[in-house]
Order: structure tokens, then C-alpha cells, then sequence
């Protein structure tokens, strides 16, 4: 008697996640004091203001406050100070901002800033 095996071969086709844009940013104050006297952390991407989406700015998944383009027509993010500095510690954080074109791409960029006590 012969047997016969019939296998079933499943190939499942993985696609890549959608590639992000990285994009250079500063941040400031360069260095955060905790309970200063400050209104914004700023933040300056190296993207064309005109391109961006700015409903969906996000810095570590707080919404911005509000935008503008700067003197080269890139993106400036102003984030409210004690929003941003609530959840954080010394001695220092890595701030991530993140948002989309206005084509629906994403990106992002990071930048590390010192972090200490008043």
C-alpha cells in the first residue's frame, strides 16, 4: 500500500512598512531645566513647512501647539512646556518628532537634550 502526502505550502508575502522620512531637528532650549520658567520647547525640522501636515505633529506623543516656517521655509513645532517636561527625568531624554506630508508620508526625527533639575 502507498501513501501518498499532499502538503500544502502557504507562502506568505510580508510587506515592508511604509519607509519614513528622516529629518534632521533641533530642539530648544539645548538643555531642559525642570520647573523653569520657560512656555515652548521648540523644535526645528529640516522639512519644508508647505509639505507638512501639521495636524499630525507629534514630540514623544504630545500634539503640537502650534506651527510656523522658519526664515528657510521649514518647520517650526512649539510644544507647551510643562506638557512636554511632566513625564520626564534627568539626565536626559530623546525627544522623537513625528508626523506626515501632506501626501500621507511619514517622518520623523530625534534628537537627545540634557535634562536637569532647577
Amino acid at each position: 500500500m502507498r501513501t501518498i502526502a499532499v502538503v500544502t505550502i502557504l507562502a506568505l508575502a510580508v510587506l515592508p512598512a511604509a519607509a519614513q522620512t528622516v529629518v534632521p531637528i533641533q530642539v530648544s532650549p539645548a538643555v531642559i531645566v525642570l520647573g523653569a520658567p520657560v512656555a515652548w520647547v521648540t523644535v526645528h525640522a529640516d522639512i519644508p513647512y508647505g509639505s507638512v501636515s501639521t495636524a499630525s505633529i507629534e514630540l514623544n506623543g504630545l500634539a503640537v501647539s502650534w506651527t510656523k516656517a522658519d526664515s528657510r521655509g521649514d518647520l517650526v513645532a512649539k510644544f507647551d512646556f510643562d506638557d512636554v517636561t511632566a513625564s520626564i527625568t534627568t539626565p536626559s531624554v530623546t525627544f522623537t518628532l513625528t508626523g506626515l506630508t501632506k501626501t500621507g508620508d511619514a517622518f520623523e526625527g530625534s534628537a537627545t537634550v540634557r535634562v536637569r533639575q532647577r
